[in-house]
């Protein structure tokens, strides 16, 4: 009887102890892999160097240890070529924290814009507030892999909700205001009456956004026939706003 009794005593704590150590596992905390990082990005081969952005959010796979990736190359606050976005990015869980892990993704069909058309393997590693990608670019027209790599800092805020054209401004004394209504989305260019169509088409428009908002110009300068489209996407990529600019002929305010 002492015998079942102890049989039946080892069973339940071997039970309990896999009960616990299940809850424990549970209970572990995922260390949190997103942020923004702000940073260049160098392709050596091409002698190219732009100022980027990498941002790490959230999968939507809900798998707490892949990551969704998307890279933005930028110019003078404006989209320099098409952004690249994977959820392919896998992190290591081995010994991860907040602030050191390391990860790696593949994206195919890369648009490279004038550079053509790319498949990209990159790996990755985040140590303390730093970021550090070295990329693979394989192209149809090249031999080998074309080495890239991305080191940038983290920023200390939250990506932004907001897709909106703050400022225009054209650089010429014809033209006398530029009013942006918000409500209709409309800006309104008010040029010398008395332009002529080929100085319209020389003026570049100059555009200011959202903070972290990326945007898209129909063209870059003033053309009567042809209202120029501004399209905004917020930083966060949840809101887009387009914009229509239109063109006001005065005469010169006195």
């Amino acid at each position: 009887m002492k015998r079942t009794n102890l049989i039946y005593l080892l069973i339940f704590v071997l039970f309990a102890n896999i009960g616990l150590t299940s809850c424990s596992n549970s209970s572990k905390r995922i260390p949190d892999f997103t942020g923004i990082y702000k940073g260049v990005t160098e392709v050596s081969y091409y002698n190219l160097v732009y100022g980027s952005k990498v941002y790490l959010r959230p999968s939507t796979l809900q798998d707490p240890y892949k990551v969704n990736m998307e890279v933005v190359l930028f110019r003078d606050g404006s989209l320099e070529q098409t952004t690249f976005l994977t959820e392919n990015v896998i992190v290591d869980g081995k010994n991860a924290t907040d602030d050191y892990f390391t990860f790696k993704g593949k994206q195919a069909q890369v648009n490279l814009g004038e550079y053509g058309i790319a498949d990209v393997v990159f790996t990755g590693v985040v140590e303390g507030k730093s970021l550090a990608i070295s990329y693979e670019l394989t192209l149809s027209h090249k031999p080998g892999p074309v080495p890239a790599s991305f080191i940038g800092g983290k920023l200390n805020r939250k990506e932004n909700d907001k897709a909106q054209v703050e400022k225009v401004t054209i650089d010429s004394p014809l033209v006398y205001d530029i009013v942006i209504n918000e409500s209709t989305k409309k800006i309104t260019v008010k040029v010398d009456k008395e332009i002529s169509e080929a100085t319209l088409k020389q003026l570049e428009v100059n555009i200011q956004v959202s903070q972290g908002a990326t945007f898209t110009q129909s063209s870059k300068h003033l053309d009567p026939r042809t209202p120029m489209e501004i399209i905004v996407l917020s930083e966060d990529r949840a809101n887009t706003e387009t914009y229509t600019v239109d063109l006001a002929y005065i005469a010169k305010p006195n």
